[in-house]
C-alpha cells in the first residue's frame, strides 16, 4: 500500500541541531525497524522531514509545508518550545496530529490535536517545594530565578513565582536572559 508519511519538524541547523539530528536519527533507525517489520498494517512509514532551524518562523513554515503541501495527518518534533507552540497551533488548526517534547504549558491551552510527551513547565514548582524543605524552619526564605527568555523559561518564571506565593515565602527577584549571550554577568549581579 501507500506508504504512511509521518511528518517531522525538527532543528538538524540551528541552536537544537545536535539534539534534533540525534532524535531524527533515532526516528530514522525506529522506522527502519517498523518497516522491515511488515510496516503498519502492511504499508511502510515514510519520514518527512522539515528542518526548524531552531527558528519559530522556519518551524511554522515547516509545520505549513508538511500540513499543506506533503498532506500528513501526524507530526512529531521540535524540541523548543518557542517553536514547539507556533507550530502546535498551525498544526491544530489544521487537525494534524502533532506530539512533541517541549515544555511549555501553553501546549496544554493548543487543542485536541496537540501532544506533549515531556513534563511541563508545571514541574518547576518541584524546585520551589525542594528549596522550602531543605530549609526547616527558615521563616525568611528568599527565592530567586534565572531563566531563558523564551517560551519555557517565561512559563517557569510564572510557574515559580506562583508556588512561592501559595507557600507564602518572598520572591526576591527574577531575571530572564538572552540565550546565547556571551556575557551574564549582569543577570547575575542582578540575583546577588
Amino acid at each position: 500500500g501507500e506508504p504512511v508519511k509521518i511528518g517531522v519538524l525538527i532543528g538538524l541547523t540551528g541552536s537544537s541541531a545536535v539534539a534534533g539530528n540525534d532524535s531524527y536519527k533515532c526516528m530514522q533507525i525506529a522506522a527502519e525497524e517498523v518497516n522491515a517489520a511488515g510496516g503498519v498494517l502492511g504499508r511502510p512509514i515514510k519520514l518527512v522531514v522539515q528542518d526548524d532551524e531552531g527558528r519559530p518562523k522556519a518551524g511554522v513554515d515547516g509545520a505549513n509545508l508538511l500540513a499543506d503541501v506533503e498532506k500528513v495527518t501526524v507530526a512529531v518534533g521540535a524540541y523548543s518550545s518557542g517553536i514547539g507552540v507556533p507550530a502546535g497551533q498551525g498544526f491544530n488548526e489544521k487537525k494534524v496530529g502533532w506530539g512533541t517534547d517541549a515544555t511549555s504549558n501553553q501546549l496544554k491551552t493548543i487543542g485536541p490535536y496537540v501532544f506533549d510527551t515531556a513534563g511541563l513547565a508545571d514541574q518547576e514548582a518541584a524546585l520551589v517545594d525542594f528549596a522550602k524543605a531543605d530549609n526547616p524552619g527558615k521563616k525568611d526564605l528568599k527565592v530567586a530565578g534565572l531563566f531563558p527568555n523564551n517560551p519555557i523559561g517565561q512559563d517557569n518564571d510564572t510557574v515559580s513565582r506562583q508556588r512561592v506565593k501559595e507557600l507564602g515565602l518572598t520572591w526576591a527577584h527574577s531575571m530572564l536572559y538572552q540565550v546565547g549571550a556571551t556575557d551574564y554577568r549582569a543577570e547575575l549581579q542582578a540575583l546577588i
